[in-house]
């Protein structure tokens, strides 16, 4: 009998964890992935909460800039091209290779701060609560955006797109099997598959795919109430609603515990010397 294929979300799993071989075999030590439990799959789905927050307030309150979900800045890039929409072209084709840059740029100062063992999760989420903030008062700056190609709101749009590709590196180098946070068309069809696979059954494949809803399902959903509560948000306090994405990265930030497998205090260079992913635990004595 035919062996049946894995399902899409599983083999995302298992390319991510040859990718970690593959580092392993070239001398440089990956991050130690942090297990999907309870609390790090909330912290997770109130990052997406936060990305979706982020876009949809910019989408309203730029004028159609989507500064997290990027394939919808190219399906509006074409329109603009098609002469529908002839002066909001420019920051919707900065937008992509702007993300892309901080993406990169995020990846290497993450791996910096990991080689002198600071924690990966709380220096990318700090930079971007900072690129948030930066967000916001360029944005507030910039109000009333009367034109998407204004100089203003391109550089508010533009400071949020680095703050979603911020936090897209982040989450990647510090959970990096877990689904992104700043986009829900991947995660949606993931969740299809799944869904699929847990509801024909099949023993471990089945079980897999119960985990992966468990994980992704949420994700979406904080990203959908996300964006819901940030359009929501602009029309009643305008750019001022930025500050509460502002919070979540603040705080998963500032209560992210000690890097894996090191006993030091965060900021200090363990023994092994290697890459390492906070562990999303709470200091010793803080309140729960």
């Amino acid at each position: 009998m035919p062996r049946r294929r894995a399902p899409a979300s599983h083999e995302r799993l298992r390319a991510s964890l040859s990718s970690r071989v593959a580092l392993r075999e070239a001398g440089n030590p990956p991050i130690q992935p942090v297990p999907a439990d309870g609390s790090v799959t909330a912290r997770h789905t109130t990052l997406a909460f936060a990305a979706g927050f982020c876009d949809a307030a910019a989408f309203v309150g730029l004028l159609g800039l989507f500064v997290a979900h990027l394939p919808g800045n190219v399906v509006l890039l074409g329109v603009t091209l098609a002469g529908d929409e002839p002066h909001a072209g420019g920051a919707r084709l900065l937008a992509l290779p702007l993300f892309l840059t901080a993406d990169v740029v995020t990846h290497l100062q993450l791996g910096i701060a990991a080689r002198h063992g600071m924690g990966v999760l709380r220096v990318g989420l700090l930079g971007e609560a900072a690129l948030i903030l930066l967000f916001f008062v360029c944005a507030t700056a910039a109000s009333p955006v009367l034109h998407a190609d204004s100089p203003g709101a391109i550089l508010a749009g533009m400071v949020g797109v680095s703050a979603m590709g911020c936090q897209n590196a982040t989450v990647r180098e510090a959970l990096p099997v877990l689904p992104t946070s700043t986009a829900v068309n991947m995660n949606s069809a993931g969740l299809v598959v799944d869904a699929m696979e847990t509801a024909r059954g099949g023993g471990g494949d089945r079980a897999a795919a119960m985990r992966c809803l468990g994980v992704g399902g949420p994700v979406v959903a904080g990203f959908v109430m996300g964006a819901g509560s940030g359009a929501t948000g602009f029309r009643i306090f305008g750019f001022a609603c930025l500050l509460v994405p502002l919070g979540p990265a603040l705080a998963i930030a500032l209560r992210a515990g000690r890097p894996a497998g090191d006993g030091r205090p965060d900021g200090t260079r363990g023994r092994s010397g290697g890459r390492h992913a906070d562990t999303l635990h709470e200091r010793p004595g803080a309140t729960p």
